[in-house]
């Protein structure tokens, strides 16, 4: 007879009155999903963790427990805690990045959940990441105080490369979970008209969209960095490098970003004298960072793996005598 597979989260749910999410946001990182966060964190009907990213998918499930992922929401701040009509929800950028086997781990401790990918033109939002990463977070930044060095060797780097592979992250997830649980939020279209574009979301995850109806803060700026105009040789640079990204993430969208694709087309040849120097950054980033990252994530994924079946290994043991869970060994 077919036995009904139980994941330690789910089991935690159960036993110990947790509530799993209901969906998850999956970056990409600088695409609007801070405000997004706090749009949704302040509907009623949504319960958010504090602070925005638990990561426990990517970062943190070798570390810590199921325990520690669903304790991440406070009940206490919606007015029926989780009670029945209250969904809980998180947003992490670094889940974007992760490849099938790790998404089908999500898929067996959530289920089937919807899923928001936002977007954004990527020589922007490539930018955004690197005020945002090497000047800070705050306005007070100094942009100029950026090592030319140090900016070229993040923008050319293999994690900057899967944040901005919106496609592979497009396929690998709805691959596991179905086109139909994956809506695709397009950064443009916030900045042009937020309450559409947090009503598409609200529409996607089966909740009230007429909410809210004219808050002041659906146009302000969340996390925002720095302002300060893209230098017109690293516009060349990034265009040159994520026009053919671009071009088939526009065709698998069927057009929704031929603005992006359009701007980073037209954008001006990079300057001669870069040249050189961008085929020595390329060199050396492919010879020694690149191999080095993906040597990183293969580990990181064989440590995922161990730590599934330890998981899986404490939560079969038999509760205690007091009828409670089983204490994991990790926390």
């Amino acid at each position: 007879m077919a036995t009904t597979r139980v994941t330690p989260v789910r089991q935690l749910e159960s036993q110990a009155g947790r509530r799993i999410p209901s969906f998850l946001g999956i970056g990409s990182m600088r695409c609007g999903t801070s405000w997004l966060h706090t749009m949704l964190k302040a509907h009623p009907q949504i319960s958010m963790p504090h602070p925005k990213q638990p990561n426990y998918f990517d970062k943190w499930y070798m570390r810590r427990s199921p325990a520690w992922y669903l304790s991440q929401w406070d009940d206490s701040e919606t007015d029926d805690g989780a009670g029945d009509g209250t969904l809980r929800g998180e947003i992490s950028t670094g889940y974007c990045k992760l490849g099938p086997s790790a998404i089908r781990r999500v898929r067996a401790c959530l289920g089937e959940v919807p899923i928001v990918l936002c977007v954004r033109n990527p020589v922007e939002r490539t930018w955004s990441q690197a005020m945002y990463e090497i000047v800070g977070p705050m306005p007070g930044g100094d942009p100029e105080a950026i090592n030319g060095w140090k900016l070229l060797t993040h923008i050319e780097s293999r994690r900057v490369d899967l944040y901005n592979n919106y496609l592979r992250a497009m396929r690998h997830w709805s691959g596991v979970f179905g086109p139909e649980a994956l809506h695709i939020a397009i950064y443009d279209e916030l900045v042009r008209e937020p309450k559409t574009h947090l009503e598409a979301v609200l529409r996607h995850l089966g909740i009230d969209e007429e909410w809210p109806s004219d808050d002041p803060s659906l146009h302000e700026r969340v996390l925002p960095t720095p302002k300060s105009a893209i230098p017109d040789a690293v516009r060349s640079w990034l265009a040159q490098r994520l026009v053919p990204g671009a071009e088939r993430f526009n065709r698998a969208l069927d057009g929704r970003v031929e603005e992006w694709v359009h701007e980073l087309r037209t954008t001006d040849p990079l300057p001669l004298r870069w040249r050189t120097r961008q085929q020595v950054i390329r060199g050396l980033m492919r010879v020694l960072e690149r191999p080095a990252y993906d040597l990183y994530e293969q580990t990181r994924e064989m440590r995922r793996v161990m730590k599934n079946i330890q998981i899986k290994a404490d939560w079969e043991r038999p509760p205690s005598e007091e009828g409670t869970l089983s204490a994991p060994r990790y926390r």
